[in-house]
């Protein structure tokens, strides 16, 4: 096994599952929870993790296959997607950015038609495949939401990794994947008018 990312919540390693290439996700136990407490957290995490991903394959989006679970480790492995992220293609010249951002606009749209939200939707967790496909990976932190307030958040977290133009294709694909769209970006209007509101009142 060879370790490719560590973060906050859980450790990825790359490895060989039953013959192919496979990522093993496991969430570390954290030293300043109760023990008790804290095999809890993971296991419940990792459960919900996994109801999620299903629930975004249900919903049509191309994301990594659970290949197996162990609640007790709170580990999950997980397809292994062959591809490079939106955040390498959006530093490129490539003809396949536009269609790319609108691509992974209406798998968010329709991840949040199905009351599904990612949590941190950036251009680092989207793949652009080799076969051209658009893949969210990533779900740690996803959850099952219908509060407008969370997916426009989603939103906000992707604007904040794209430029305004990229932005503005991302929403063209966001539109295509979700008829709730324009509530949702009314509310993102209204989360970044608050923020606006905040940041005069700390200048001030």
């Amino acid at each position: 096994m060879k370790q490719i990312a560590k973060g906050a919540e859980a450790e990825l390693l790359e490895f060989e599952f039953e013959g192919k290439a496979a990522i093993l996700k496991r969430r570390v136990p954290k030293k300043y929870r109760l023990e008790q407490l804290d095999k809890k957290l993971r296991e419940t995490r990792t459960k919900k993790e996994a109801k999620v991903l299903f629930a975004a394959k249900m919903a049509g989006i191309r994301c990594p296959l659970i290949y197996n679970i162990n609640l007790k480790k709170s580990e999950i492995v997980l397809e292994k997607l062959e591809g490079i992220q939106l955040r390498e293609l959006l530093s490129s010249k490539s003809q396949k950015i536009n269609s790319a951002l609108i691509s992974a606009g209406k798998n968010l749209g329709k991840l949040h038609f199905e009351n599904i939200c990612h949590g941190d939707l950036t251009t680092a967790n989207i793949l652009h495949l080799k076969n051209g496909e658009i893949a969210i990976i990533d779900f740690g932190i996803s959850d099952f939401s219908s509060s407008l307030e969370d997916k426009a958040t989603d939103l906000l977290v992707f604007k904040k990794s794209t430029n305004e133009n990229q932005f503005d294709i991302f929403l063209q694909g966001y539109a295509e994947g979700n008829k709730t769209a324009n509530q949702v970006i009314r509310q993102l209007a209204e989360i970044e008018k608050r923020g606006r509101y905040v940041t005069r009142a700390q200048a001030a």
